[in-house]
């Protein structure tokens, strides 16, 4: 396994761990979820306006919930398995699919 793959495994892992962490809905969720949001707003030029459209309104509650279940339940699920699919075609098709100067090697 290639240095990129495993840099995208572990971002997907963290992604639909983050979005499953909320789904107790309890006081430990509750932070997680604020602190991770405002990460991104530090994190980005335009965070606020993302931590927003993640938490579905200016604070956390019931219709954030709600976002992140079907955020872990369908999309990124969706985005893994396109992803992964468009790489085994580029792959099977000896196209590169990894990191930059590497090749895709059939077999």
């Amino acid at each position: 396994m290639e240095l990129g793959d495993r840099r995208r495994d572990a971002v997907r892992t963290l992604l639909l761990s983050f979005t499953v962490y909320l789904l107790p809905w309890d006081q430990l969720a509750f932070w997680a979820v604020t602190v991770g949001t405002n990460i991104v707003v530090v994190g980005t030029g335009r965070g606020a306006v993302l931590r927003q459209t993640l938490i579905a309104g200016a604070e956390i509650g019931e219709a954030t919930l709600v976002r992140f279940y079907l955020l872990h339940i369908i999309a990124l699920p969706l985005a893994v398995a396109v992803l992964f699919g468009l790489s085994h075609v580029a792959r099977a098709q000896g196209r590169r699919a990894g990191p930059r100067g590497r090749r895709g090697r059939r077999g």
